[in-house]
């Protein structure tokens, strides 16, 4: 999906609008990653998991999905960084 958008967007104004979202949400998934600690969890810092139940449900999945897309974003990006370095 990403490969098709980037080709239809070559050389127009969507082409600069799509990066700056991509990048934005690269931005926001790395705060809310250190925002909720999950790097402790990663490194078993923590002993216990401590969740804020009054946070509203629908910012945390929110939270949660932006980690998810930025890390796979992250990982795209690097990929394709790679690839070309072996041509």
């Amino acid at each position: 999906m990403l490969n098709r958008l980037a080709k239809n967007a070559k050389n127009s104004a969507f082409e600069y609008v799509y990066y700056l979202i991509i990048f934005l949400l690269i931005i926001f998934g790395i705060c809310a990653f250190i925002d909720n600690e999950l790097w402790k969890d990663m490194f078993l810092v923590n002993e216990f998991k401590f969740f804020d139940y009054n946070e509203n449900p629908f910012i945390y999945y929110l939270k949660i999905f932006s980690i998810i897309l930025s890390f796979a974003l992250i990982t795209y990006i690097v990929m394709k960084i790679v690839r070309k370095s072996r041509v």
